[in-house]
């Protein structure tokens, strides 16, 4: 039995990327009341907040622990999809790069009918969100919350990477924020004063003791109750494990992202309406795109044994990277290369003390999956398929950031560092073996997008002003949103569209 019944004008479902943004942009515009309702607990975890221990905190309770189904086109494997359940969600947990994204990502959506999200648009909600001036106006007031920043005292190697991309012909890029991604760049990062700062440290935290701003952890959320008008009047959960319940003045806004989104909104009736009959969900608003469209990033290593000790300076956090093209007539990019100064994502192979890994990433992948329920059970996890290299062009464009990534590794620059590669390995030259490495080693860069895919067409679930399609006062906020996936890091876009829906809901009051 439900023990307690308050009122909000807003429930936001998710204190993640997007969810603490738009928690933070809604409070300052409106002053309303205000509840966030976050499954997992506080960043309590000292490894949270060093921005060097991320890998630790994959696996742990702090994470949804999410699987894929077995991938046939990445040799059968089960890929874990690591996604934060906690303050912050995976911006609690993520690699902290920060890139805004191409302006030919952005135009796309507005392309496509997503009116008011084109470059130009979104830009602003960035530059409003960032504590500094704006990329295109350097006068701009620097008055956000979020400080990214490039990180400094960097390591010597860093430097080798860019020097050794120009001389291979990949340009230098002096700002990757600018709208044009191609090029060898430093990267920003969400590190801030040596830590890392979540989206919850960043737009919540310091605003806690707001009144009409309610946080509350442990506080799971098993699906809405809709009305046959399309109305949420009151959002249930457990807190704790007790049942709890509190009534909505106004809107209802799921920001968890693009696997529990989706999930609550099957779990609600929300979806494919033959797929739920079938798993005993009763269906109330027949949306049949409701999880379709998934689209993750995928990434892996080239690893190269080091003549030298590589020096200890931010390891396990990305300095740089390139951002390259697979063909000529790909517009843009769609490879990304970061310079990694230890053994990564090259399971499977030994690497020597000192080494140092290229890894490439495809960012304009081909390959579409899908999320499903297998149960009415709130408790057990979604079906998970990415569809992980289905599309030939994704294993093609990872064979190109191999080569391109060697082709780094054996410049003149670094000549005095590359003791030779060690995965896949110098004998790894034929396009059937380079292949068959990628289906081995690929894995996720857990970037998954698009489940609730923003459009102007009958097909879409949420309209360009974020309303979930058959209801009234239910809206999403996060990645799941993107129409197409943004060709780099996905976190900043997540932030940005939570920032830009509590403007666009302000707007409408």
């Amino acid at each position: 039995m439900v023990d307690q019944v308050e009122e909000f004008d807003y429930v936001v479902i998710g204190a993640g990327s997007a969810g603490c943004a738009l928690a933070r942009r809604l409070s300052d515009l409106t002053g309303a009341r205000i509840l966030v309702l976050e499954a997992g607990g506080a960043d309590e975890r000292p490894d949270i907040h060093d921005p060097t221990a991320y890998y630790g905190l994959w696996g742990s309770e702090v994470d949804w622990k999410y699987e894929t189904v077995p991938q046939p086109a990445a040799d059968g494997r089960v890929i874990a999809v690591p996604r934060g359940r906690v303050l912050g969600g995976t911006s609690s947990l993520n690699g902290m790069v920060y890139i805004h994204g191409d302006r030919r990502d952005f135009d796309t959506w507005a392309y496509l009918g997503a009116h008011g999200w084109s470059f130009d648009e979104v830009g602003a909600a960035f530059n409003a969100m960032e504590g500094r001036g704006s990329y295109r106006d350097a006068d701009a007031p620097a008055t956000g919350p979020l400080m990214p920043a490039v990180v400094s005292n960097r390591s010597e190697i860093s430097q080798v990477f860019i020097d050794a991309c120009v001389e291979v012909g990949i340009p230098y890029n002096s700002d990757l924020n600018s709208g044009d991604l191609m090029g060898a760049a430093w990267n920003e990062s969400t590190i801030f004063q040596g830590m890392r700062q979540s989206s919850y440290r960043a737009f919540l935290a310091g605003i806690a003791d707001r009144r009409e701003l309610v946080v509350e952890t442990h506080a799971l959320v098993q699906g809405l109750d809709v009305n046959p008008q399309g109305e949420i009047h009151r959002v249930e959960y457990l807190s704790n494990g007790r049942p709890r319940a509190v009534h909505v003045r106004r809107e209802v806004i799921l920001a968890s992202g693009a696997i529990d989104t989706p999930r609550t909104l099957l779990l609600s009736g929300i979806g494919s309406a033959s797929e739920l009959e079938r798993v005993g969900v009763t269906p109330c608003i027949d949306l049949p795109e409701v999880g379709r469209n998934l689209v993750d990033h995928m990434l892996l290593g080239v690893a190269f044994g080091a003549t030298r000790e590589i020096d200890n300076k931010n390891p396990n956090i990305t300095e740089c990277c390139a951002f390259v093209k697979s063909n000529d007539a790909v517009l843009g990019s769609d490879i990304e290369i970061s310079m990694g100064k230890e053994k990564n994502f090259v399971a499977g192979y030994d690497a020597p003390e000192h080494c140092f890994t290229l890894i490439p990433g495809i960012t304009r992948p081909q390959s579409r999956g899908s999320l499903t329920l297998i149960s009415s059970d709130p408790t057990v996890h979604p079906q998970i398929d990415p569809r992980h290299l289905a599309e030939p062009e994704d294993v093609h464009a990872l064979v190109r950031g191999i080569e391109i990534s060697r082709e780094i590794a054996n410049s003149r620059a670094f000549r005095p560092w590359n003791a030779g590669e060690v995965a896949p390995g110098n004998h790894v030259t034929s396009r059937e073996l380079i292949q068959d490495y990628v289906r081995s080693v690929a894995t996720t860069w857990f970037h998954p997008v698009g489940t609730c895919r923003m459009g102007v067409d009958s097909g879409a679930v949420v309209d360009q002003r974020l309303r979930v399609r058959g209801t009234s006062n239910l809206r999403i906020a996060d990645a799941s949103i993107m129409p197409e996936i943004v060709s780099c890091n996905t976190n900043a876009a997540s932030m940005m569209i939570g920032w830009r829906a509590g403007d666009i809901i302000a707007s409408e009051l």
